[in-house]
């Protein structure tokens, strides 16, 4: 999101990913050696944020509009490729998340004794894998808890929901505002959808809030609603395994990486637009006790 013009391995590695995983998943359940449980967890690793994020910018490409990620999806006939290969993934995973859902327990192994959703129907299966979709789960998981209220797991899953609440409090008060900055934009760009020229707006103005709304907050959704699934089931116990040995040497990398950030994380928080009237009131409190 921030280095756009070096995405290209990026897309790359997660394409690989996600269709080792499609591929391998698909393998599993046509040689009938995968629960329901496992199918499910299956998709919803594939389907994260990221892989929605690269699916939308491709559309965009095949439409030929404008977007962070024209040096790897473009509309440029060099990019054809990947963006046939991130729509194929995209449709893949919702087709395979649909049959998980409301197909039959013949092409699947003995339930799972991590499966909530024995006998409850292809309807209610369905729902509830929408629930692990940022945004579309949002929704679902607030009428949850609205319908069972003071039940335990739903405020859990509503405490998972508070990031993108404080996001949408956010947006509401960007926009009143600056409404007549926006207000000016319209007038300028009158053949356009409103809905893009606050977007565009957002992206060149809050390009931190942005980049929450796009990937940050929905990958925390994510992998908060994931743990969720797991805890207390057994695939949840560490085990010196091969896979599992491999999983914690390829964090090692990322997490070199947010150690190098953090010296300069405080002097990058403070020159954000939403924490600017902070930074000023401290500089000015500062001031007037050296004057004084």
């Amino acid at each position: 999101m921030y280095s756009p013009e070096n995405a290209s391995e990026g897309v790359w590695t997660q394409l690989l990913t996600v269709y080792s995983l499609l591929i391998s998943g698909i393998i599993a359940i046509g040689s009938q050696s995968l629960s329901r449980f496992h199918a499910g967890q299956t998709i919803f690793l594939i389907m994260s944020p990221l892989s929605a994020t690269l699916v939308v910018y491709a559309v965009l490409g095949f439409c030929g509009r404008p977007h962070r990620l024209d040096s790897i999806l473009s509309n440029s006939p060099q990019h054809l490729l990947p963006r046939i290969l991130v729509i194929l993934s995209g449709l893949l995973s919702l087709s395979f998340l649909i049959f998980i859902s409301i197909s039959n327990d013949s092409y699947f192994t003995a339930a799972s004794p991590c499966d909530t959703l024995v006998d409850k129907g292809a309807a209610a299966a369905l729902t509830y894998s929408f629930i692990f979709i940022p945004y579309v789960g949002v929704v679902l998981a607030i009428f949850a808890v609205i319908a069972n209220a003071g039940d335990a797991a739903g405020l859990v899953v509503f405490g998972a929901c508070a990031p993108f609440i404080l996001l949408v409090i956010a947006l509401v008060w960007v926009i009143i505002k600056t409404r007549h900055s926006l207000a000016e934009h319209f007038r300028i760009q009158i053949n356009r959808w409103k809905i893009w020229v606050i977007w565009d707006f957002l992206r060149d103005r809050y390009p931190f809030l942005h980049f929450c709304g796009v990937f940050f907050v929905p990958m925390i959704y994510w992998v908060l609603v994931n743990e969720l699934r797991l805890a207390n089931t057994p695939d949840n116990i560490f085990s010196p395994s091969f896979g599992q040995v491999l999983a914690l040497f390829v964090v090692l990398q990322p997490l070199l990486q947010v150690v190098r950030m953090i010296p300069r994380a405080w002097r990058w928080f403070m020159t954000l637009t939403v924490t600017r009237p902070l930074r000023d009131a401290r500089q000015s409190w500062k001031l007037k006790s050296e004057s004084v």
